[in-house]
């Protein structure tokens, strides 16, 4: 009994080091699987079009990102309320049978891209062109957020540095402060140097 206890606690340990996979399969017919625990960026085509898979396909090997496909509004909606994606690839001929489309892909896509193809005009190299146009785009637009967040957080941090710096200076200045305030003041006005220091590093 003890042995066998032991087997199934193992078959359990490796079920979960494998970690989740998602029940949607993407265009080319494979599941897609959390990598480390974060699930893999994927790219959604919603399209009614005969060559939904084909350019699914091509948007899958040219931009590396699993693509899956979806034929109508409600299956869009449901997949982007079961799995996160990092583009949703709408094609405009959907748009025009129905013009409470867009509000309703939108109002479901959460942080998903948006980025508008026709794959009744255009061929699914133009298709895929302009998606990594778009997502490069997207991720330039990304880092420049993140960079200017991590410029404004420090600048504040600065300020709140040199007042701590500032208020311990004056206050290691009031006459007759005891031994043991004036040590626990040197203490933190320490700290505050350093974090000074670090942030002139970065």
């Amino acid at each position: 009994m003890r042995a066998k206890a032991a087997r199934i606690a193992r078959k359990k340990l490796r079920a979960r080091a494998v970690g989740p996979i998602s029940a949607a399969p993407g265009a080319s017919g494979k599941l897609c699987r959390a990598n480390g625990g974060r699930e893999e960026p994927m790219i959604l085509l919603v399209t009614t079009s005969s060559r939904a898979q084909e350019c699914a396909a091509a948007l899958e090997q040219g931009t590396g990102q699993p693509t899956q496909v979806a034929n109508s509004v409600p299956q869009a909606v449901t997949r982007l309320e079961t799995a996160k994606y990092d583009a949703l690839a709408i094609d405009q001929s959907l748009l025009e049978a129905d013009f409470r489309a867009l509000d309703t892909l939108l109002n479901h896509a959460g942080t998903a891209l948006p980025i508008y193809v026709n794959l009744a005009l255009h061929h699914s190299d133009r298709v895929v062109r302009e998606a990594q146009v778009a997502l490069r785009r997207a991720e330039r637009e990304k880092q420049w957020a993140m960079s200017l967040a991590e410029r404004v957080l420090r600048n504040q941090l600065r300020a709140e540095v040199t007042g701590i710096l500032l208020t311990s200076e004056l206050a290691l200045r009031q006459p007759a402060i005891p031994a043991e305030v004036a040590a626990k003041i040197r203490l933190v006005q320490d700290m505050a140097e350093k974090m000074r220091s670090q942030l002139r590093v970065f």
